[in-house]
């Protein structure tokens, strides 16, 4: 009896919670709202202003540092800037980055830069880059470290992914 009851309210308990984390955190806070909108404004225009004009930012040797404000931008929830010239100039630089073999990055870095690549072409909701993020993918893959025996989960390190090439497992 005391069990069930016991199970009874960690149920409702946990109905609860999860009842609360759906409502908004703060309600009907126009200032707080505006100052959020405010900030997502003056960070977007900043970046806006820092990209080169080849459509890269902070270095063209790394395509996942366009990725990251190309993210930034299309997460942005008024979404306004869609496909206006600075956008499509920093998809061009990732496009140009990508690699024969699937890889997505400049010098270094082939797994972070493809990853992080990766989100930026799917956050643009645009089927024209299927191809090149399913190649993606498969580079991706490509990189998964597999010990033992192949094709079979036999050793603690299968499976996993670094940063690149240049160690014999994971970081």
């Amino acid at each position: 009896m005391k069990l069930g009851l016991l199970i009874l309210l960690a149920c409702l308990h946990l109905a609860s919670a999860a009842e609360k984390s759906t409502r908004p955190a703060i309600r009907g806070d126009e200032a707080f709202k505006n100052e959020v909108r405010h900030a997502i404004d003056r960070g977007l225009a900043w970046l806006q202003n820092d990209q080169n004009t080849n459509g890269w930012w902070s270095t063209p040797d790394h395509p996942a540092l366009t990725a990251l404000p190309v993210m930034a931008f299309n997460g942005d929830p008024s979404k306004r800037f869609g496909r206006l010239p600075f956008m499509t100039n920093a998809y061009a630089h990732i496009l140009r980055s990508v690699k024969p073999n699937g890889g997505i990055f400049g010098t270094n870095l082939p797994t972070y830069n493809t990853a992080v690549s990766m989100m930026a072409l799917v956050s643009a909701n645009n089927p024209a880059y299927d191809p090149v993020l399913r190649k993606a993918r498969g580079y991706l893959v490509s990189l998964q470290s597999d010990f033992a025996e192949k094709g079979k989960p036999d050793d603690v390190f299968d499976g996993g992914i670094g940063y690149g090439t240049k160690y014999e497992h994971s970081d």
